[in-house]
């Protein structure tokens, strides 16, 4: 098998993202380590949003201003 390009990375990457290619065939063109690893990262951060707590910013119009306070739990 020959090497891919960058662009044909990125292009077998989005294929998988949207669907459009299995992940059987994504783990063929990439390696486990690439798909495992795009994995980590969506699962990352679904958990990163989930935490937050748009509570902790708060934003007061000070007159032509806007001042974001963060407070400390």
């Amino acid at each position: 098998m020959t090497e891919m390009s960058d662009a044909e990375k990125i292009a077998t990457c989005e294929k998988y993202r949207r669907g459009d290619l299995s992940e059987q065939e994504a783990r063929e063109r990439l390696g486990d380590d690439v798909i495992d690893a795009m994995r980590d990262d969506r699962e990352a951060f679904e958990a990163a949003i989930e935490m937050s707590d748009i509570s902790d910013f708060l934003q007061q119009n000070n007159g032509d201003e806007w001042v974001v306070n963060v407070y400390e739990r």
